[in-house]
């Protein structure tokens, strides 16, 4: 077994040029990065800690930006996106990120979209992602019920929810949701309670998806 890779700086960009029919590709489509490895959090559901184990390891924000200067310098990127767990994690380095991202390209530069998580989003890292040019944040919420949370080990609630969703949208972000039904031991009136709980807080979108094995 190779020994795990901790310092993801070491590691080369994504060749995009090896992609089959490249040029079918749309710019947004080149600029899919991941800013980190795992994800120290537990939900029973996912399969980032079986994979990764719950050490993450996150590239440096310099790192980040000279990425993205690439695919802004070569094919005439503006807009991007983060596929990461959690990309706002590591708040610091969140922050970090943006800082350097717009003394590089100036404010609002990108228009960008991230992953985060309920409980690692908060007003300073919402301030900087929007002067960073980021105007969607996906959330995994996953249930309107308290009682299937702590089935997954969530570690968040729907009072949490309710906050953070309003807060982002007070920022002025697209909020994207994403929910979970089927999960076991699920009961109808669960199912009811997500229902009533995406009527409630609005989210933009929603991505409602059923728990497969």
């Amino acid at each position: 077994i190779s020994e795990r890779i901790t310092n993801l700086d070491s590691l080369p960009y994504p060749d995009r040029e090896l992609l089959i029919y490249r040029e079918r590709y749309l710019k947004t489509g080149l600029s899919s990065i991941m800013a980190s490895r795992g994800c120290p959090f537990n939900c029973s559901f996912c399969a980032s800690v079986p994979i990764w184990g719950r050490n993450a390891e996150f590239r440096s924000p310099e790192h980040i930006v000279k990425e993205i200067k690439h695919l802004h310098d070569t094919y005439e990127v503006k807009e991007f996106r983060f596929f990461d767990d959690t990309f706002t994690v590591k708040k610091e380095n969140v922050i970090n990120f943006c800082k350097i991202l717009i003394d590089t390209f100036g404010k609002k530069y990108f228009k960008w979209r991230c992953l985060s998580r309920i409980n690692s989003i908060d007003e300073n890292v919402l301030f900087w992602l929007r002067e960073a040019g980021c105007t969607q944040i996906h959330y995994g919420v996953e249930s309107g019920s308290d009682r299937i949370l702590k089935l997954m080990h969530k570690a968040i609630t729907i009072k949490q929810v309710e906050s953070v969703v309003a807060l982002t949208k007070k920022h002025g972000f697209w909020v994207n949701t994403f929910f979970i039904i089927g999960i076991p031991y699920e009961k109808i009136e669960d199912m009811r309670k997500t229902i009533d709980f995406i009527k409630k807080i609005k989210p933009d979108s929603v991505n409602l998806c059923t728990f497969t094995p």
